[in-house]
């Protein structure tokens, strides 16, 4: 109730009373008027927030959406052109590790003998030619297959084709290895076609130049089918045909790597075969295992290396070379798995 002084009369006192309850409402309404006003902007800005919200939300859920629509065609491609490589890699790999076993015990038996010479010996050496050769055959299908796929929406699958790619890159890794080894090569002179006659750990060619090694596959792959390499007696067929002089084609540089070969005569294509060897058996391994990490690659490796020694030493070194074992266990730290760091990751 508002305070009227005695001094006014009565009907003074009503118009001033009135006049203060009339301002009071002003003041309430206009307060009204800007809480509301306020609260209406305010109301309006949540507003806002929350429909950018749903906005993102749906964005979001709609990118993931789209992201999971790609993953699973990307996943179902990759499978579909994998798989059937996958299952001729594997093959190989068994194989060529079965043979270079057997290269191992036939050394060890018959106590570092030739094998014979092509094409009209026992075929052993063939055999070595076309079966080392098919992982990396498999290696370049795969490249063609898989060259427009995210090969890290699977990992075992990255890893493998990982793998392969450096039994591939071994093959022209001779300078790298011998380096390595320090073993003293030098093939590129002017007269050695006469020194490595000589001097075969030395003058010798013992690994491929890549545009060599890239024909001698190329040759290896059904023209026909060219997901699929040929058989072993179209090989045999294809490398009669070629002269015994003839180097420089792709199958004659084949078969001049590995004609009359034994690991005294040319230390450095075995310290590649082995190198490849141990690659295979991490192939197979990564086919095996699930959530494989490059720590039990290197555990497997080192193993692997150590425990096959005595099969692999087949010949005395100098004290300045190192071994078989010691030069492939440097190789894969050096090489493979700093490449393997760089590029693999796991899901």
């Amino acid at each position: 109730m508002c305070y009227i002084p005695n001094d006014f009369t009565q009907p003074q006192a009503q118009v001033i009373a009135a006049l203060i309850a009339g301002i009071v409402s002003m003041i309430v309404a206009i307060w009204s008027f800007i809480t509301g006003l306020h609260n209406q902007k305010k109301s309006a800005a949540i507003q806002s927030e929350v429909e950018l919200l749903r906005g993102k939300i749906a964005d979001e859920n709609s990118e993931s959406a789209a992201r999971r629509a790609y993953e699973y065609e990307a996943r179902k491609k990759l499978y579909h052109e994998y798989e059937p490589v996958k299952f001729r890699l594997l093959e190989s790999c068994e194989t060529a590790a079965y043979l270079i076993n057997e290269i191992c015990t036939r050394f060890i038996t018959d106590g570092n003998k030739t094998e014979g010479a092509l094409p009209t010996g026992n075929y052993f050496n063939l055999a070595i030619m076309y079966h080392l050769l098919m992982p990396v055959v498999h290696f370049k299908i795969s490249r063609k297959k898989l060259t427009n796929i995210d090969l890290q929406l699977n990992s075992k699958i990255h890893l493998q084709y990982l793998l392969n790619k450096q039994t591939y890159m071994s093959f022209y890794s001779d300078a790298d290895i011998a380096s390595i080894a320090n073993i003293d090569y030098t093939p590129y002179v002017p007269n050695w076609k006469e020194l490595r006659e000589i001097n075969p750990s030395k003058y010798r060619r013992q690994g491929f130049a890549v545009g060599r090694l890239d024909n001698a596959i190329d040759d290896l792959i059904d023209i026909k089918n060219l997901d699929q390499a040929i058989g072993f007696g179209e090989f045999e067929s294809k490398i009669k045909e070629v002269s015994n002089s003839d180097y420089a084609c792709s199958l004659g540089a084949l078969r001049d790597l590995f004609n009359d070969f034994s690991p005294s005569k040319r230390p450095i294509l075995w310290r590649i075969i082995i190198i490849q060897y141990t690659l295979y058996n991490l192939i197979l391994f990564s086919n095996e295992e699930s959530n494989i990490s490059i720590e039990m690659l290197k555990r497997k490796a080192l193993h692997f290396l150590e425990e096959n020694k005595s099969c692999f030493n087949l010949i005395e070194v100098e004290s300045t070379t190192k071994d078989v074992t010691t030069t492939a266990i440097s190789y894969f730290s050096q090489k493979v798995f700093p490449f393997l760091e760089i590029h693999f990751r796991t899901n």
